[in-house]
């Protein structure tokens, strides 16, 4: 598992706008600046890719201990209205899905990051548990409401008049507490909640937080979600349909440049250059970058090829190419990472150099016939097979893929086995 970013990581690379990403920060401030009426703007992207370090960002950009006009990308004046105009609060829904009543997590979150006034802890206590609005509309008392008969509905709708009240209660003190300014609900990893979790939240956000002055930015997996309530609600629903009315505005974030990242990750760190191709052949999220550095780090700690002769055709291979993809394929459970480790795996190790150019580079200085195709997979199954061999280098391999084998999910790898 890869390390997770760290607060100091989050403020680093927005002063340095090191993944790239501060000019969309820019325009989702300054679009926060300029509406009034409640908004929910989805931030999509898949797991892995930056999300919760972009919406953490926001939140860093609403602190008045970022200085004025020293964030790159960001206009001044920008920064400085949504410093004034907004508060802003990040809910991690994951780490409050235990909870059964997700309305009340969210007035908990809240008011858990500041120290709170009693009325504010009075009006907490005061949330109650949120109706389901899965299937049958529920009493707050939990049972079934009976459209037939007419007190249920009239209980019902007291219930729903009485959350209402309470939240609309809580939203006036937050602005008070917050001297006026907008407030902007950060809701985080809710693709990661349980099913039944997540949807009651986003009906919580629906019903309850439709007022002037209220921004949610929802960081998730629309796929995921989408997924999520088909299950709730069953296969025959359109998730992405409901997601489609949920979201007024959806954000796609703007893929780092991967050598860039690579830098930023560990500047001092021997990467290759075949390493950004083999990283964009496998189309790693930052998240799977990150755990590919760790297991680089990891093999260069236990595996030295130090005594084979850097110049030997093999050893080139097998410390710049082979190693480099069988890393990918761990990173991304690829599906012929079994055949690899084990030695049958020469047709996928030649489809990924096929597509790096930075790998064709590399096998095409060691053929004296350059540019044939043909030629080029020849060289690299001889040089794959030979790995499985006995000789010093393939010892050293070997090695490498001993280790390897304890980091992933297969089974019973043969190390060696020369039955291809």
């Amino acid at each position: 598992m890869a390390k997770e970013v760290t607060d100091v990581d989050i403020r680093r690379y927005l002063e340095a706008d090191a993944i790239g990403r501060n000019s969309q920060l820019g325009i989702l401030m300054n679009f926060i600046n300029s509406v009034n009426e409640p908004i929910v703007i989805g931030i999509d992207d898949a797991w892995g890719t930056g999300k919760t370090v972009f919406v953490r960002q926001l939140q860093l950009m609403a602190s008045q201990d970022v200085a004025l006009g020293g964030i790159p990308g960001i206009n001044k004046s920008i920064q400085e209205q949504f410093q004034d105009g907004c508060t802003v609060y990040y809910f991690n829904a994951w780490e409050y899905d235990y909870m059964p009543d997700p309305l009340y997590a969210l007035g908990l979150s809240i008011t858990s990051s500041f120290s709170v006034v009693e009325k504010t802890k009075r009006l907490v206590g005061k949330l109650p548990k949120m109706i389901s609005f899965g299937g049958a509309v529920k009493k707050y008392s939990g049972e079934v409401v009976d459209p037939n008969k007419s007190q249920d509905v009239i209980d019902s709708a007291l219930s729903v008049k009485a959350i209402r009240n309470n939240v609309e209660s809580f939203i006036e003190e937050l602005k008070k507490r917050s001297l006026g300014r907008k407030l902007i609900f950060i809701v985080d990893e809710i693709d990661r909640c349980k099913p039944s979790f997540a949807i009651d939240l986003l009906e919580v956000i629906k019903h309850y937080f439709q007022t002037d002055g209220i921004v949610f930015v929802v960081a998730t997996n629309n796929s995921a979600l989408s997924s999520t309530i088909k299950h709730y609600y069953g296969q025959d629903y359109n998730g992405g349909a409901y997601l489609e009315r949920f979201f007024d505005f959806t954000i796609f974030l703007k893929r780092p440049d991967t050598k860039s990242y690579m830098k930023l990750i560990d500047g001092n760190h021997p990467w290759q250059y075949v390493d950004a191709d083999i990283i964009d052949c496998f189309g790693l999220s930052m998240r799977e970058i990150r755990h590919l550095y760790m297991l680089e780090r990891m093999t260069d700690g236990f595996v030295n090829f130090s005594g084979c002769d850097p110049r030997d055709e093999k050893t080139e291979f097998a410390k710049y190419i082979a190693l480099p993809i069988i890393l990918a394929m761990i990173v991304v459970g690829d599906k012929n990472l079994g055949a690899v480790m084990a030695g049958r795996g020469a047709d996928a190790i030649c489809s990924v150099v096929e597509q790096s150019p930075a790998c064709k580079f590399r096998i095409s200085d060691m053929l004296t016939a350059k540019n044939n195709l043909n030629i080029m997979r020849n060289k690299v199954k001889e040089l794959y097979d030979a790995l499985f061999g006995d000789d010093e280098i393939a010892s050293h391999f070997q090695e490498a893929i001993g280790i390897l084998s304890s980091f992933t999910d297969i089974d019973k790898i043969t190390v060696g086995d020369n039955n291809k």
